[in-house]
């Protein structure tokens, strides 16, 4: 299995570190690139599977903190406290840049990169990816499965492989003072296949990275009930609309009843984008309650999960530095980012099914008038998935296979 996230190590194209005895368990293989991607090796080791780690970069000069070497162990954080929970020490079976190497016989194949660098990743996976292989997509956007399954088929279109997406898995991961400190493993984490058959098959891999899956009828569904991934660029677009630096700082700040008549509002398009598409996605509110701990009997419930989730956006956003504040320019590189790729592909599915969709649409207008850039032009369609030419009635039978 392959897991990847963001680069971690400078220079770890001459090491090959070798550990004679094995756990027990699925063979795994995980691609070292950032503190999430060494966050989910420690806890497989934990969990007694072999891990192969594969530096995804020869020479990387970030911020993670990973500079010459790997941590001496890991602690597990409460995401509100902050208390450790438990720790242990990374015992890797293999520490190897030859990604042959590294992937021969591996069980599948994990990804935590951004969809946006699938197309170089696919690139060097294609040669040494091995029929049979299931391929995790962590933290995937929507549609993540179907853009890495065209651009796969580009390179090698006789490779059978089965491609999981999967949502997000803790809240924040980096490294102080050689400890990797996890914060906010999640409880529950979506998960589903290309086609049903993809995710009986992914199933007994995707079990290895977390315990509290939760599957979905199809991408589309799972996708759409990404929660995080559509409010981030919302607070982002209004605390750089705001002009006021501090409110990069404290996020939940920005919560108030018209924000909140905001989100309602797009949280009633999303809907109806999962109506017309034939899929049902929990709502706004319910989704936000479970993961701010917040009452539904409290008078103000939906603000007050808002203000949670707004809260931990910082962390989401430093997941991979060492720095702890964010500043505009930060900002409105990862507005680019969300909007390029999951707000266009939202409004790509609303023009498909003729859904009128204004506030998606608004916030798309802003950010490109913020950031300076014709996001929409730029961002990712159905196109890019591979799914260009379908009606909308073909599309729903292909998202339901």
């Amino acid at each position: 299995m392959l897991v990847s996230a963001h680069p971690v190590q400078s220079q770890l194209s001459s090491i090959v570190q070798t550990i004679t005895t094995f756990p027990t368990g699925s063979d795994l293989c995980i691609i070292c690139d950032g503190a999430v991607s060494m966050a989910l090796a420690s806890l497989i080791t934990a969990a007694g599977h072999n891990v192969r780690l594969w530096p995804i970069n020869e020479t990387v000069k970030t911020l993670t903190g990973f500079a010459e070497k790997l941590p001496d162990h890991f602690e597990v954080c409460e995401r509100t406290t902050g208390l450790c929970l438990s720790k242990g020490k990374p015992s890797f079976g293999l520490l190897t840049p030859d990604a042959k190497v590294a992937l021969k016989g591996s069980d599948g194949l994990i990804i935590c990169q951004p969809v946006t660098e699938y197309g170089a990743l696919v690139a060097r996976l294609a040669p040494v990816l091995e029929n049979g292989q299931t391929v995790c997509l962590c933290n995937a956007a929507l549609g993540a499965g179907f853009e890495f399954r065209r651009l796969m088929r580009k390179h090698k279109k006789d490779l059978q492989i089965n491609v999981i997406e999967i949502g997000y898995l803790l809240d924040c991961a980096r490294n102080e003072n050689n400890v990797l400190v996890i914060s906010g493993q999640r409880e529950k984490v979506s998960f589903c296949g290309i086609t049903r058959n993809e995710t009986r098959r992914g199933l007994a891999i995707a079990n290895t990275i977390s315990g509290g899956l939760v599957p979905t009828s199809n991408t589309v569904e799972r996708g759409l009930s990404e929660v995080e991934k559509i409010l981030r660029p919302v607070f982002l677009l209004f605390a750089l609309l705001g002009g006021r630096s501090e409110e990069l700082e404290d996020i939940a700040s920005l919560v108030n009843p018209r924000l909140t008549k905001l989100i309602v509002a797009l949280d009633k398009e999303i809907q109806a984008l999962a109506q017309v598409y034939h899929v049902v996605v929990p709502s706004f509110l319910e989704t936000l309650t479970h993961f701010g701990g917040v009452s539904w009997e409290d008078a103000d419930c939906l603000g007050q999960a808002l203000i949670s989730i707004a809260s931990n956006l910082l962390q989401q956003r430093l997941v991979d530095q060492t720095v702890t504040s964010m500043s505009p320019e930060d900002a409105m590189a990862l507005l680019r980012v969300d909007i390029k790729e999951t707000f266009s592909l939202l409004y790509d599915m609303a023009r498909l099914s003729r859904t009128h969709v204004p506030v998606i649409s608004s916030v798309i207008e802003l950010a490109r008038i913020v950031v300076d850039e014709d996001l929409l032009t730029n961002g990712r369609k159905l196109d890019n998935l591979g799914l260009i030419g379908f009606g909308l009635p073909e599309m729903i039978e292909l998202i339901n296979a």
